[in-house]
């Protein structure tokens, strides 16, 4: 896990924080980001914490009680429930009601996904962007945002992230790529072959925390923001070929040799493999949240080689 230097210059309050989905990925960074300042954990299962921490017993999938929010400003709800699919839509319900039943809580920090946009075919993806969801997970994390946009009182503020695919040590994200790239010396150069110009779309984790640090603290200028949280500037994102010889680069080897197949053999791949966006050249803008104010607390390749060494110590 990232050492706690990474957020130091990152602002601070001694506000306290709940948060869901401590236990998870994307949590148990953002528990190490806010080890300066109070933190309530909801969940059903009580994890080891932290000196700052204390942990209220919250099942969402039963009406949560107004006294476990009471006394903190912000919540951030990172939980989201694979097994349970549409059943997170009433979760998030639940959590609504509460909060809007406590008024100590004043602004809601949601973690979406860029999967809400689905299959747009839009060059350039930011806010503006029609959301045109594939799939029981993606339609119901719109389904939640859109619940929050909607049902929250008016005088809670909510900002909604939506990172894209997000990658940090020991993470899945960015599994697949690595064996690929280190561990499959013959799949490894044809798929670099195939997929070379497929665009790949991963954020650094360190820099999702440093969005959520961002949203927390900075004056707000309006009560409901929407941001794409992505690395997509980063050279490493252009490719599936840049990002897999990111990776082997990062391990001190060198990338493996091929040729690139033309781009139009991706949209046939995609149609016989049922993967609609296989083909689709695009780019995830996060000009938005930069242009509030917002700067990356690393860079994408910084984030692959710590991805990468976590990968190479466990597999040692």
């Amino acid at each position: 896990m990232p050492s706690c230097e990474l957020w130091a210059d990152l602002p601070r309050c001694m506000t306290s924080v709940l948060l869901t989905g401590g236990t998870g990925f994307i949590g148990g960074h953002l528990r190490l980001a806010l080890r300066d300042q109070p933190v309530v954990l909801l969940g059903r299962s009580k994890p080891n914490l932290y000196r700052n921490e204390r942990w209220a017993n919250t099942n969402l999938a039963h009406a949560v009680p107004r006294e476990t929010l009471e006394g903190s400003e912000v919540l951030c709800h990172l939980a989201y429930s694979m097994s349970s699919g549409r059943s997170n839509l009433n979760y998030n319900r639940h959590l609504i009601d509460a909060v809007n039943r406590c008024p100590d809580v004043r602004h809601v920090v949601l973690m979406s996904s860029t999967s809400v946009y689905g299959s747009t075919t839009s060059a350039v993806v930011d806010e503006a962007s029609p959301c045109t969801p594939v799939g029981e997970y993606a339609e119901t994390k719109l389904a939640c945002e859109l619940a929050w946009r909607e049902e929250l009182r008016d005088n809670c503020a909510l900002t909604v992230l939506r990172p894209s695919t997000v990658i940090g040590p020991n993470s899945v994200g960015l599994l697949s790529m690595i064996q690929d790239a280190l561990r499959r010396p013959i799949l490894g150069p044809v798929k670099r072959s195939v997929l070379y110009h497929r665009s790949v779309h991963y954020v650094a984790v360190t820099n999702v925390i440093a969005a959520v640090l961002f949203s927390m603290h900075r004056e707000r200028a309006t009560m409901r923001e929407i941001y794409v949280v992505a690395d997509d500037h980063y050279p490493e994102n252009k490719s599936y070929a840049a990002m897999q010889d990111a990776v082997r680069i990062s391990a001190g080897q060198r990338p493996w040799p091929g040729i690139a197949l033309p781009h139009r053999v991706l949209p046939l791949l995609g149609s016989l493999t049922n993967r609609p966006t296989l083909g689709l050249k695009r780019v995830f803008s996060s000009e938005k949240i930069h242009g509030a104010g917002f700067g990356d607390a690393t860079t994408l390749y910084d984030e692959v080689k710590r991805t990468v060494a976590s990968f190479e110590r466990y597999t040692v």
